[in-house]
């Protein structure tokens, strides 16, 4: 077991397994511990940038909670690929874009639990071999 002060404090435990690096007043630390886990903490920031990809790879679950708002800047395209999709907002969803395409390669279905509607400025067309009101 050793302890060393560079300003921070680095300690290494050989009995424990554990490798903990904090700076002077603890308002940011990196622990490693035997059983595998990494923790890092930080009272501000937290930045990682590359010049190349970024890949990160989960063999179980991947949580993520955000305490304020989520918010993500893609330049090109957002592709997202899986076997079921859910999204739950308690106020309100908005999908909005140039275009907006919906498909199914089964059914689609619309429910509301109060009223609803569709509003276009221009036509409005429905397509169906048959159409029941």
């Amino acid at each position: 077991s050793k302890a060393i002060w560079l300003s921070g404090f680095v300690t290494m435990d050989d009995t424990a397994n554990i490798l903990y690096i904090s700076n002077s007043n603890g308002s940011t630390w990196i622990e490693m511990t035997g059983t595998g886990h990494i923790n890092i903490y930080s009272t501000n920031n937290v930045n990682l940038r590359t010049a190349a990809d970024f890949n990160l790879h989960v063999d179980r679950d991947f949580n993520l909670q955000v305490d304020g708002n989520f918010n993500v800047k893609v330049k090109n395209a957002f592709n997202l690929e899986t076997t079921s999709t859910t999204s739950r907002s308690e106020k309100e969803t908005k999908i909005f874009g140039g275009t907006v395409s919906v498909g199914s390669t089964g059914r689609i279905d619309l429910d509301a639990a109060s009223e609803g509607s569709f509003t276009a400025k221009g036509a409005l067309k429905f397509l169906a071999p048959i159409f029941l009101l």
